[in-house]
């Protein structure tokens, strides 16, 4: 059961494209991202973290996730899109 697999901490930064790239702590388990929390040992947030960052547990595992690239196929904003490969896509 997932309540019985081992939590790993890992020091990492957050990666939403802020400035200061805030130090981070992520509970790991099976493979998961639990939660995360500020690192209390950087000098310059003292273990805080903006609310982008807080909310990062959920956009890595958000049902809305893209988890590969897609192509837009009719009207902007129709939401009308097809998988494609990655050699297209870059």
């Amino acid at each position: 059961y997932m309540e019985d697999a081992e939590v790993k901490i890992i020091n990492t930064v957050c990666s939403r494209n802020c400035f200061s790239g805030c130090a981070m702590q992520a509970y790991v388990q099976s493979g998961r991202v639990i939660k995360v929390t500020g690192n209390k040992n950087n000098p310059a947030t003292y273990g805080l973290i903006c609310k982008k960052g807080q909310n990062f547990v959920r956009v890595l595992g958000g049902e809305g996730r893209l988890l590969y690239p897609l192509r837009r196929e009719g009207a902007r904003g129709a939401g009308t899109f097809r998988r494609i490969g990655w050699p297209e896509a870059i």
